[in-house]
């Protein structure tokens, strides 16, 4: 019912895309509504009774931040498959993470190590079911990188094991993985089981830890010799 109220005021459930849970709430209710960002709430005390309080009669809800960014498999250019084929797995898109610090009190990751939640989603596939599009066979790897400003090449492959992966590739519409990953710089590469699949996907990161997420630049790929 919260869907389809919600869906009757804005016109889609595309309109529903983002925002805040609590801009919901008021469209469903009129109500007002109260925001508190625990950063900034030190009085933890006061703060739990005021939360025992309202549950009495008013809705509540809760958001953590999150990263998120969007790509692109692109036939002939970016869809570069699975690792059967290193050399084609490597023009996948890209995303760099860096972990800034491990968890200081080992509550959520292990000794000097900070628990980091990937998962990769495959966009606009079920609205387009009506025309014979299925989901795709879809998985994600991590590797370890010295440089955070380039893509790892193909022969990068050949001689590093990942530091872990969503799995096998399976037509769900979302994978993801639990990591324990030390500080540093990861490369985040999804990827379609077939080759020149093409489709759209969202990286979406959440740790209790600061991080960094951005898209690498593509891969270069050399210039072909010339006939002399």
């Amino acid at each position: 019912m919260v869907c389809g109220g919600v869906y009757r005021l804005h016109g889609s459930y595309e309109a529903l895309e983002g925002g805040q849970s609590m801009d919901a709430m008021v469209d469903l209710t009129g109500g007002l509504a109260e925001r508190f960002d625990l950063e900034d709430t030190p009085d933890k005390r006061r703060f739990f009774k005021l939360l025992m309080t309202a549950s009495r009669g008013a809705f509540i809800t809760a958001s953590r931040k999150v990263k998120a960014i969007r790509g692109e498999w692109v036939a002939g250019s970016t869809a570069g498959g699975s690792r059967n084929d290193f050399e084609k797995f490597a023009t996948n898109p890209q995303f760099l993470l860096k972990v800034d610090e491990a968890e200081s009190d080992g509550s959520e990751g292990l000794n000097g190590s900070c628990s980091v939640l990937v998962a990769v989603m495959q966009e606009h596939r079920r609205s387009r079911r009506d025309f014979g599009v299925k989901m795709l066979q879809i998985g994600f790897v991590v590797y370890k990188t010295r440089d955070p400003t380039k893509p790892l090449p193909a022969d990068y492959f050949y001689h590093h094991y990942e530091e872990s992966s969503s799995g096998v590739y399976i037509n769900y519409r979302e994978v993801l993985a639990r990591l324990e990953l030390t500080p540093g710089c990861y490369s985040i590469i999804p990827a379609t089981f077939t080759p020149d699949t093409p489709g759209q996907f969202m990286v979406r990161v959440y740790s209790p830890r600061p991080f960094h997420l951005s898209p690498l630049p593509p891969p270069t790929t050399p210039p072909a010799a010339s006939e002399g």
